[in-house]
């Protein structure tokens, strides 16, 4: 599902983009070292974050307005507009790399790289030429040599600013209000339309999972276990406990920490954290690489085996670089053609629904 955005939402996004594209125009002009051939400042970190948020578009358009505003209402020289369209490329590829990504090192060095080949080495140059009248192996010495300057400088201070900022970052982001929007549209269901269809869903999802040859094949079945507004799956336990299958159910953590636990029975399972059934803290462990086949919770899905859960991360975590076979459990009416995902969502093998 394409979200298509709502107002609060784009007031907010908008008036971040605006505090930004000032923030940026007050340090390249007053906090910035300045000579004919190069110039070496901090505006650059407004609009990485910028591009964090929002992506090329928005980080593309916003370093072009804050150049021509820059250069308009605060002049330290006649406007050339060859400059504006450098920022304006220098944005789009800030965004292309780290959008998405934040601080991730290899994207944060891509978006340096090329961006100092294409627009300092490049297009700058050529404008400078252009505007001086100099040669253009003179403009390229010093656009190195601001290279050689800026490109460790920019990389240490966008690492440390993606990871000191990731939660302003993702909570002030498309991808998190797309996930919120989602999320909002799921419990409303889960909590209504779903109760009355619950034994129909579950008994439905639970026959066509019996009938998987993952499932035929598995020794270890990792199964969560379904509160009263999620699909039943004491069904499937009960089945795989009856093949003679090693179960196992999750034990949640503090800070988003998950572990599999086996049992024989679901009368070894108590009450836990959110109201989730849970085995004991002193129950068997089953290490994650020994499960073969996992039965996720899942609010949304797509085709593509991508979900949307709680938001507490528990199952991304635990997932995550596991050889598993990955089932996410869904209900018809929360499948859409396409979902929000992020970097660190773990996507599924198949959907069950």
């Amino acid at each position: 599902m394409r979200y298509k955005g709502n107002r609060d939402f784009l007031i907010r996004r908008l008036t971040l983009t605006a505090m930004m594209v000032a923030l940026e125009v007050v340090l390249s002009r007053y906090l910035s070292i300045s000579t004919p051939f190069m110039k070496i400042g901090f505006g650059f970190l407004p609009m990485a974050l910028t591009a964090m948020l929002y992506g090329p578009v928005y980080a593309g358009v916003a370093w072009a307005l804050s150049d021509f505003l820059g250069a308009i209402l605060l002049p330290m020289a006649p406007y050339f507009y060859g400059f504006t369209v450098s920022a304006f490329l220098n944005g789009v590829i800030w965004g292309l790399f780290l959008y998405k990504y934040h601080a991730k090192i290899l994207n944060t060095a891509s978006a340096i790289l090329l961006s100092s080949v294409l627009v300092t080495l490049g297009l700058d140059t050529l404008w400078l030429t252009i505007y001086t009248g100099n040669p253009a192996m003179m403009m390229l010495g010093w656009r190195f040599m601001r290279f050689a300057v800026m490109a460790p400088v920019q990389f240490v201070m966008l690492t440390v600013a993606g990871n000191y900022f990731s939660g302003f970052i993702y909570n002030n982001s498309m991808l998190a209000t797309q996930k919120k929007e989602l999320r909002k549209e799921a419990l409303k269901y889960y909590n209504g339309e779903f109760l009355p269809k619950r034994d129909e869903i579950s008994a439905d999802i639970t026959g066509k999972v019996l009938s998987l040859s993952e499932y035929k094949t598995a020794r270890t079945v990792f199964c969560y276990v379904g509160r009263h507004n999620e699909i039943d799956t004491s069904g499937l336990i009960k089945a795989a406990l009856a093949d003679g299958k090693t179960v196992a159910v999750p034990l949640s953590a503090v800070k988003g920490a998950m572990s599999a636990r086996r049992i024989t029975s679901l009368e070894e399972l108590k009450k836990g954290r959110y109201g989730v059934m849970e085995p004991y803290e002193d129950s068997e462990a089953v290490e994650p690489d020994d499960i073969d086949l996992a039965l996720i919770p899942s609010l949304v899905c797509d085709s593509k085996c991508r979900r949307i859960g709680f938001g507490g991360g528990y199952y991304d975590r635990f997932l995550k670089k596991r050889r598993m076979t990955k089932v996410m459990l869904c209900p018809p009416a929360m499948m859409k053609k396409r979902i929000a995902s992020g970097m660190f969502d773990q996507h599924g093998d198949m959907v069950i629904y």
